[in-house]
C-alpha cells in the first residue's frame, strides 16, 4: 500500500536547449496539454526559461531546469521567460499540478529591461 505521499509535479513542459545571444539557454520543446504551462495561456514552445524562483538558469542544462521546476503538487512556481526575437522577459507564476488543468495567476513583468 501506498504512503499517501503526493510526489513529483510540475507545469508539463519538455526542455531543451538552445544558443540564443550566444549563450546557453533552456528551451521549451513541448507543452502537455494538460499541463499548467499550456493552460495558463502564458508560456510557449520555443520560450527560453531564464529563472526559475530565484534561481538564474543561464549556463545550466536543461535536466537541471526541469528539477527546479519540479516540486510538491499544489506548491507555486514563478518562471521568467524570454520569447525571441523580443528581448524583454516575462514573467508568470504557475502552480504544479499532476496532470490536471489549472492557472493560478498571471503577472506581465517585461518592459523594464534597457
Amino acid at each position: 500500500h501506498s504512503s499517501g505521499s503526493v510526489g513529483v509535479a510540475g507545469i508539463g513542459a519538455k526542455l531543451g536547449s538552445k544558443l540564443f545571444n550566444k549563450s546557453q539557454h533552456t528551451v521549451i520543446l513541448k507543452l502537455d496539454d494538460k499541463g499548467t504551462g499550456h493552460s495558463s495561456g502564458m508560456l510557449r514552445v520555443g520560450d527560453l526559461i531564464v529563472r526559475v524562483d530565484k534561481e538564474n538558469t543561464a549556463g545550466l542544462r536543461a535536466d537541471a531546469v526541469h528539477r527546479l521546476l519540479q516540486g510538491r503538487a499544489g506548491t507555486r512556481v514563478k518562471v521568467k521567460y524570454l520569447r525571441p526575437p523580443s528581448k524583454f522577459d516575462m514573467t508568470c507564476t504557475l502552480l504544479r499540478e499532476v496532470g490536471t488543468e489549472h492557472i493560478l495567476e498571471e503577472e506581465h513583468t517585461g518592459w523594464k529591461r534597457a
